[in-house]
């Protein structure tokens, strides 16, 4: 069942954009302009056409939008920063470290690892030293979301659940061979975890009518979209009773189609349910679930946590990569998982030319003679 514009702006009762990930490319233009001014046209009634619907009319009610601006509190280290793609890395867009010499790559993240962090007596990441400018940082997001119901800004310290997890997985021989302290890919996914116990109450108001996009930083959407396509997409009527319009969220046999998420298009390799990880879209339970339970169900699991890049044999295939994680953890824990092909985001790091920024000299406190001095060590 095909649901009009009208019956999707009835269903809908708030949005929720969650920024996750490094800040890649928020300094720019590009950005601003991809980001918040097109969402913007959520709450707008924008001009009609073939490209542009409009979802609202003037004078009419609109949705509330809010804005949860995550990021960590400290910078750590990536594979971008440890020399694979200083274009990256929002440093300098020369490199700075000679990766294919394989001496000169342990020098320099040895560097890295003394400018970024805090070290124990075993040589072990414990806290971080490259700060986040907040003040900067808020400033700028308050002016870039000006137009929405709220800007709520979550940060994350991963230092903290890297003990955890060392501790929950101290028995397990993987866990103390990998010497994992700080995270990475997880990133888009636990400051989505963050964002949700800092602002619980928020999340748990949430319900069915909700639309919760999650995405990285370093995306844009096309011109012709806001998040009513977002909506349009996660609160269809497919499956329901096409003589009840009520009945939208209920499966045609009964039941609740609830927790829900969206994903870009999904694929299966080998048993593992994978999609891109850079965006996801929840309903109201479908993002308080994923809250709650996402750490336990790292947990659950070790090769969740450390990503096990070897498979043991052919009869029995298992691994884990940041692409399954959102999806299998969605249909261990029983969600509808709707996909769409639809190209809505943007990476602009993947345009031709990309589209990049030095944010790391723009948000956090990095210097030039921190760079150099790498530099002339490993070039």
């Amino acid at each position: 069942m095909t649901s009009t514009i009208n019956e999707i702006k009835e269903r809908v009762d708030k949005f929720a954009i969650v920024l996750t990930g490094m800040p890649r490319g928020v300094s720019l233009y590009a950005w601003r302009k991809g980001m918040p001014n097109t969402y913007e046209k959520t709450v707008t009634a924008a001009e009609h056409s073939a490209h542009f619907p409009r979802w609202l009319q003037q004078g009419e009610k609109r949705k509330e939008v809010h804005i949860f601006v995550c990021s960590a509190t400290h910078d750590t280290l990536d594979r971008y920063l440890q020399g694979e793609d200083p274009r990256l890395a929002g440093l300098d867009m020369e490199p700075y470290i000679d990766s294919t010499d394989s001496e000169k790559i342990r020098l320099g993240r040895r560097l890295l690892r003394k400018h970024c962090y805090e070290l124990n007596i075993d040589d072990k990441p414990v806290g971080g030293k490259i700060l986040l400018n907040k003040e900067k940082w808020e400033a700028y997001h308050r002016d870039c979301w000006k137009w929405a119901d709220s800007v709520n800004f979550v940060y994350w310290d991963s230092f903290t659940l890297c003990r955890e997890m060392a501790e929950h997985f101290a028995t397990n021989p993987l866990a103390r061979d990998s010497g994992k302290n700080f995270t990475s890919w997880e990133n888009q996914y636990l400051h989505f975890v963050a964002a949700f116990h800092q602002n619980q109450k928020f999340f748990e108001s949430l319900t069915e009518s909700s639309v919760v996009i999650r995405h990285r930083y370093d995306l844009i959407l096309k011109p012709q979209y806001s998040a009513w396509r977002f909506a349009e997409l996660l609160l269809s009527g497919h499956y329901s009773n096409p003589h009840d319009l009520n009945s939208w969220n209920t499966h045609h046999l009964g039941f609740s189609k609830s927790p829900k998420v969206l994903v870009p298009q999904t694929n299966i390799f080998r048993g593992q349910l994978g999609a891109p990880d850079y965006w996801s879209v929840f309903d109201g339970p479908g993002a308080c679930l994923f809250g709650h339970e996402y750490v336990n169900y790292l947990k659950n699991d070790i090769n969740r946590w450390y990503l096990p890049l070897k498979i043991t044999d052919d009869e029995n295939i298992y691994f884990h990569m940041p692409e399954h994680s959102l999806p299998q953890f969605c249909l261990e824990y029983n969600y509808t998982i709707l996909q769409t092909v639809d190209k809505i985001l943007q990476m602009m790091s993947l345009k031709d030319p990309p589209i990049l920024d030095q944010y790391r000299y723009h948000w956090y406190n990095w210097t030039k003679e921190m760079v150099k001095e790498i530099r002339e060590t490993c070039i």
